[in-house]
């Protein structure tokens, strides 16, 4: 009877005993972080202030492998942490009325398209079409490599 009166009293202070709760940095970027609304120039100042390449998606609302990108390769963890890191990301609608001459500078005539851009607006890498989490990586790593901003 004393076995089991220990066994019960040690089981109660078992299942009563909260674990510390361990208190975990929780990560806020789940995507990449992209400029919107801002001109080609006020990017291109922030890449020579900052001293980062840019990289411009070139999207249309209605365009199913921009949304598939959004959903899946801008939200790849290896991504949006290399692309948040090493690029000034901006995002343009080609068909919005104020990015029409942007799209046409850059020739872009599918969608998307991926632009890298030094500081000065020219290209340093560029890809028609959609992209999974590894291309991306493998793009933006040759723009690094390269490493030329200015």
């Amino acid at each position: 009877m004393r076995k089991f009166a220990f066994l019960l009293s040690i089981a109660i202070i078992l299942v009563s005993c909260q674990p510390t709760k361990v208190i975990e940095k929780k990560k806020t970027d789940t995507t990449i972080k992209f400029i919107q609304g801002e001109t080609l120039e006020e990017v291109l100042v922030r890449s020579k202030k900052e001293g980062k390449p840019v990289f411009i998606d070139f999207y249309i609302d209605r365009c199913a492998p921009c949304k598939f990108m959004d959903e899946t390769a801008f939200t790849h963890p290896n991504v949006f942490e290399l692309f948040n890191d090493k690029f000034i990301n901006f995002k343009v609608d080609a068909i919005d009325f104020d990015y029409v001459d942007l799209a046409q500078k850059y020739n872009v005539q599918a969608y998307p398209t991926l632009v890298f851009l030094d500081s000065r607006g020219e290209i340093l890498q560029e890809h028609g079409g959609g992209a999974s989490a590894v291309k991306l990586i493998e793009l933006a790593e040759k723009v690094i490599e390269n490493g030329k901003v200015m």
